[in-house]
């Protein structure tokens, strides 16, 4: 016998929001994902994804999100592995099949990259070359990188730099199939405020 699991709806998240944080009201919730009670009025009636909040909310609170995202059993969930640049371990994420496979990942096939800043990357390590523009996990002499990757038409890829101080690197299409990618990140978690 096969279960049929859907997307909660983001009411259906909300209230189950309210059940996890122990709260009673939208508003309540709302502080909870740092957003203004009107913006969480707004998206609950269009049904407009809050999962970025959630995301944040889950890891500061230390919230499942099976429970909040998906109606899985527990046997369906895997568990991701933190890891930053040196491999250790840092923490753990809880996400279900079904949601990994909504988003087109392999549970197998994922890394997961704590950077300096506190952000979280989970690279799928499936892609192997710059395809499309994104962040992506480069292997260096001096340990791992994750860049923000330009994919230009005639095939150069430019890497934006955040700094004004520092121009933006541009590779020729001859230089970036020398690069040694280790994935390219499909879900990013900034850390809580």
């Amino acid at each position: 016998m096969t279960t049929q699991t859907t997307i909660p709806t983001t009411a259906e998240i909300i209230d189950r929001l309210k059940s996890a944080l122990g709260v009673s009201t939208d508003t309540e919730v709302a502080e909870s994902l740092s957003i203004t009670p009107n913006t969480l009025a707004v998206k609950k009636t269009r049904n407009s994804s809050i999962l970025d909040e959630v995301l944040h909310l889950a890891q500061r609170e230390n919230i499942d999100l099976n429970g909040l995202l998906l109606s899985v059993p527990k046997k369906a969930k895997y568990n991701i592995i933190l890891q930053d640049e040196k491999g250790s371990k840092v923490d753990e994420i809880r996400l279900s099949k079904q949601y990994m496979q909504s988003m087109g990942l392999v549970p197998e096939s994922l890394l997961v990259f704590k950077q300096e800043n506190g952000d979280l990357h989970i690279v799928d390590t499936r892609v192997q070359k710059i395809t499309s523009s994104g962040i992506y996990a480069i292997s260096t002499d001096n340990g791992t990188l994750l860049k923000r990757a330009i994919l230009r038409l005639d095939g150069s890829v430019v890497f934006p730099n955040t700094s004004p101080k520092n121009p933006e690197e541009r590779l020729e299409k001859s230089e970036v199939s020398k690069l040694r990618i280790i994935g390219r990140t499909a879900l990013m978690l900034a850390p809580p405020d």
